[in-house]
């Protein structure tokens, strides 16, 4: 799959779009979900005044990729994305020109800035890009390996930015778990086991993804689960597993495991409190329906 070559004018739907003058460029753009286009204005003469933008003149496609990335590359210091997010921050910027600055560069015939706006064109929405896989990203023309993991980074950072002061909750109750590690767990297409650390408090200490797979193809040892909660240690822990296929019912496997870590947990001093079930926005929590102790 590809992304369409370089042009003049480009469609755009962003919601976060804000309106940003760039000396020879604009980006038009009002309210949630409108127009954005992109286009090239001439340079004016002396004798006529500067043309609006619905006046625009229609361009050559011929060498029309090699003008737009040399006047983009000649933009003043202070108006390109990374510079103007260092003087007035990023709420100013828009997505496109948060996008360039992630990417870092663009290629021979396509400047940065566009090749931001290709990709948000192609996803449709910030949310889709957010959840394409490296593999998606990285056949796009122009993203590459290296710029595909570098997005597929910052995405993953920022789900995993807690909200509010996660230290300070008192994490007694499975809801409070879920909140926790839901979100993460809920849009994995595989299945995931989450161990999260907790203090004698029960406040959050860390938490971690411990095994990716199918569950029941993968050994999961108790060494590997523990060895996480004595190097932060950790007074307890939970654990969380989602299940893509969208049921919630703990399996056979599901009980055997939870058994293991419990037993095992006991002989190190750290206690299992509790082993939640993700599936969409359901899950289940085997302390809750006494299901963490041999029945």
């Amino acid at each position: 799959m590809t992304l369409p070559p370089c042009r003049a004018s480009l469609d755009v739907i962003d919601d976060e779009l804000t309106s940003t003058l760039f000396s020879d460029y604009y980006y038009a753009a009002s309210s949630s979900s409108t127009l954005f286009r992109f286009h090239e204005e001439p340079f004016p003469t002396e004798e006529e005044p500067p043309l609006s933008i619905s006046e625009l003149p229609s361009l050559k496609e011929q060498n029309l990729s090699a003008r737009i990335f040399s006047k983009l590359k000649s933009l003043p210091v202070q108006d390109r994305p990374r510079e103007r997010l260092a003087q007035i921050g990023p709420e100013a910027l828009s997505t496109i020109e948060l996008l360039a600055i992630l990417l870092g560069n663009g290629t021979k015939n396509c400047s940065v800035l566009q090749l931001a706006a290709h990709l948000m064109a192609h996803f449709g929405t910030l949310h889709a890009l957010s959840e394409a896989s490296v593999q998606e990203l990285s056949s796009l023309k122009g993203i590459g390996f290296a710029k595909a993991v570098q997005l597929k980074a910052a995405f993953s950072l920022h789900s995993r930015l807690p909200i509010g002061p996660i230290d300070k909750i008192v994490f007694d109750k499975a809801s409070k778990i879920f909140d926790l590690i839901g979100p993460e767990l809920k849009k994995e297409k595989v299945e995931v086991l989450m161990v999260v650390l907790l203090d004698a408090r029960k406040r959050f200490i860390h938490r971690e993804i411990a095994a990716k797979g199918i569950l029941n193809q993968i050994l999961i040892h108790p060494r590997e689960i523990f060895h996480l909660a004595i190097k932060h240690r950790a007074h307890s822990i939970v654990i969380a597993h989602n299940h893509p296929s969208g049921d919630v019912l703990p399996s056979q496997q599901d009980l055997d495991m939870t058994q293991i870590l419990r037993k095992s947990g006991e002989i190190l001093g750290i206690k299992l409190v509790d082993h939640l079930i993700v599936a969409g926005e359901e899950y289940i929590s085997l302390a809750e329906k006494n299901l963490l102790y041999d029945l």
